[in-house]
């Protein structure tokens, strides 16, 4: 285990930082251009979570290959070190934890507000 933990903070602190910058500062571009792409707010915390779900379909692919091990504790680590931020799980018309989802954040209503029954996915 302390191998694979080893491997991934040297890579995140040596190399790949004097490569491509402070991994903060690279999940904060990669959300920026994935906020445009996508056309929603994405989160450095939520690209994260994206990459390690790469690299676990990955390790479906191939459970030996060790790199994609390491980038997963690698993106977890990142991950969970990310200064905290607002939770985008909100209902679009309160404050309350959005229970109904769609990619898009303008997609979220609470429990207590609902999508009109003619309401279908893509109607803003």
């Amino acid at each position: 285990m302390n191998k694979t933990l080893n491997q991934a903070a040297e890579l995140l602190h040596g190399d790949r930082q004097e490569d491509y910058g402070t991994p903060e500062r690279s999940l904060a571009r990669v959300s920026e251009l994935w906020s445009v792409t996508l056309g929603f707010p994405v989160s450095p915390r939520q690209v994260a979570l994206c990459m390690a779900q790469l690299k676990m379909a990955r390790l479906i692919s191939n459970p030996n290959h060790i790199d994609s091990w390491v980038d997963l504790a690698g993106y977890a680590g990142l991950g969970g070190d990310l200064p905290k931020e607002r939770n985008l799980d909100k209902c679009r018309d309160c404050d309350l934890d959005a229970v109904i989802y769609w990619a898009n954040p303008a997609y979220r209503w609470c429990r207590d507000h609902q999508p009109p029954a003619d309401w279908q996915e893509g109607d803003a």
